[in-house]
């Protein structure tokens, strides 16, 4: 609902205005460098755009990774040096778009759906934004993107292919870290759905009730996001665009079969989801049942009880049996044997 109400100040102003529409707070914006070649990388904070024109200058290729994005006038002057649309500018500030891909006549640009568990154990989505160029990279991400040191570490350390080949394949870094950050997340949820399954089949709690629909909540953003994020994935891969070399295509195959894979376990988790309500409201339902056979087997064996007792209870005058002396004593022998005997009925019909 905040984001929504922070939507409604774009009403009326004119396509491309740069308003920052985010869900979470905004952070001081900082920028980080990693300007790498094959033989040699380096990491640098800078202060301003202007402070990465040496780094722009040189044959090597450059990422530059912008978080926080409270600072309009920033990344109004990153648009400018780079040419970036004032549209796709918007995107990056509007932090509630879904997953795409676009093609421009010289950069590529991608939103992608970054997930991360919050306090409460739910399911919270970032936005991250790649303006890829020749030899460029510029990453947005509302908070610490801590998702992305992994990519980070591989330049610095020299790990892998990344520091021998281009703008794209770091993009595709970028890209399949944050697709397998999803796999960690599923894991949680089914360890979670489990233990609710396996607590309800001994007792129904209130508060599983609301761990099962905080988990339907967490399926539903799962599904909002990754499937966007699969036709990234494909669109990627299919792309013609000079910037995308055709050698980088069964790398991005291998991350639209993750976003299958995340897809397929989702459904999976989802009927697990359904089976953890199914027993919590089963063992309601057994255990109401329970509840009703107590009591109508004590219902049951007061009725005879209860006629007796009204019966000699109704006080007239010609009631012989009122006047023998163990009256009393025989009564409450007839009623205890009765009691007895339909507990002992019960008990061999196996009703309790």
């Amino acid at each position: 609902m905040a984001l929504i109400k922070k939507r409604s100040v774009m009403a009326g102003l004119p396509p491309g205005s740069l308003v920052y529409i985010g869900g979470l707070n905004a952070m001081e914006t900082r920028i980080d460098v990693i300007d790498f070649t094959e033989a040699e990388a380096s990491e640098q904070r800078v202060g301003s755009i202007g402070d990465c024109e040496e780094y722009l200058s040189r044959d090597s290729i450059t990422w530059i990774n912008v978080t926080g994005l409270g600072n309009v006038e920033l990344l109004r002057s990153i648009g400018e040096r780079f040419s970036i649309h004032a549209l796709v500018l918007a995107d990056i500030l509007n932090t509630g778009k879904r997953s795409k891909f676009e093609e421009h006549d010289d950069y590529l640009f991608l939103i992608l759906r970054m997930l991360h568990e919050s306090a409460d154990n739910s399911i919270a989505s970032e936005q991250v934004s790649l303006f890829v160029g020749n030899n460029l990279v510029v990453s947005f991400c509302e908070q610490d993107g801590s998702v992305l040191a992994p990519v980070a570490e591989r330049i610095l350390s020299g790990k892998g292919r990344i520091r021998k080949s281009g703008s794209d394949y770091l993009a595709y870094a970028i890209m399949d870290v944050i697709v397998d950050g999803y796999f960690p997340m599923l894991e949680d949820l089914g360890g979670r759905i489990e233990t609710i399954q396996s607590s309800a089949i001994g007792e129904a709690r209130p508060e599983q009730l609301q761990d099962i629909d905080k988990l339907k909540q967490s399926m539903m953003l799962l599904r909002k996001n990754v499937l966007p994020l699969r036709e990234v994935a494909n669109r990627f891969e299919l792309s013609e665009h000079e910037l995308v070399d055709e050698k980088l295509g069964p790398y991005l195959r291998n991350v639209y079969e993750h976003t299958i894979q995340i897809i397929d376990l989702m459904e999976m988790l989802r009927d697990m989801t359904e089976s953890a309500f199914n027993t919590y409201m089963t063992t309601v339902s057994n255990r109401m049942n329970e509840i009703m056979k107590v009591l109508t087997v004590i219902a049951t064996i007061f009725i005879p009880l209860t006629f007796i007792a009204g019966v000699y209870g109704m006080n007239f005058e010609n009631m012989p049996e009122l006047k023998i002396a163990w009256a009393y004593g025989i009564a409450w022998a007839v009623m205890i044997a009765m009691a007895v005997s339909m507990l002992i009925f019960f008990r061999r019909k196996r009703w309790i």
